[in-house]
């Protein structure tokens, strides 16, 4: 997943609003300057701008080199930002982040239950006491409805694009390849990517997390910052060492 995908990522975000969700997570949070950051699915940085400049130490995440040189090469001026090429699952580095969080439903990305389980065991050791583990996910809605087992078109700029879905109910998996075609100078350039992601319900999230020794602070609609509804399309789960 997101190789040659990276290079027009970028552009296919033009319409999510970072600023909103970066500030949603700092109103949950007791956040201030000078801490140490863990961005879990880092891509290719757009959320990043909104917590390095405050932060002492900024580590990005992200099993994508590709997503993480189209970063690097947008904020090279950072000196306190390292990258980290590995997935959450490998994560080894004992009680050193003040906040480790992660946005755009990467979690729903993680398939298996185990390595779901094992990659929130690492969030929780690399955090120091009192420490702030925050992540959003898709809803049931969103995985069932709005994603499902429709098609969507789309096009913008020089890029035309379409989406075809296969939803699996039992399982509460939606199957997604998207087609892109780039047009550069007198030809199109096709992509296919193909991605899955997978339902997991805040209350089986909690369970989990309590189990590990998270304290479940606060779970909201990501899009308001207010109460979960059954129309809510994500969640935020804030959670502390």
């Amino acid at each position: 997943m997101y190789q040659e995908f990276a290079r027009i990522y970028d552009k296919l975000v033009f319409d999510i609003d970072y600023k909103k969700y970066s500030d949603i997570i700092k109103s949950n949070i007791s956040y201030k300057t000078g801490l140490r950051i863990l961005e879990i699915g880092m891509g290719t940085g757009n959320m990043t701008k909104y917590f390095i400049d405050s932060s002492k130490e900024y580590y990005g995440l992200d099993p994508s080199v590709e997503m993480l040189e189209v970063a690097s090469s947008k904020l090279n001026e950072f000196k306190n930002l390292r990258y980290l090429n590995i997935g959450i699952e490998e994560l080894e580095m004992d009680n050193y982040f003040d906040l480790a969080f992660s946005t755009l439903d990467t979690m729903n990305y993680i398939l298996d239950i185990k390595m779901l389980n094992e990659s929130f065991k690492r969030v929780y050791n690399s955090l120091k006491p009192g420490g702030y583990f925050t992540f959003d996910i898709n809803s049931l809605d969103k995985i069932e409805r709005v994603l499902g087992n429709n098609s969507y078109i789309y096009e913008y700029e020089n890029i035309f694009y379409t989406w075809q879905n296969y939803y699996d109910d039992k399982e509460q998996k939606v199957e997604m390849i998207l087609d892109f075609f780039i047009k550069e100078r007198d030809r199109y350039i096709r992509i296919t990517e193909e991605q899955i992601q997978k339902y997991h319900s805040p209350e089986e999230l909690s369970k989990t997390l309590e189990e590990i020794g998270y304290n479940i602070i606060k779970i909201v609609d990501f899009d308001t910052g207010k109460d979960v509804k059954s129309t809510s399309q994500r969640i935020l789960l804030i959670c502390q060492k």
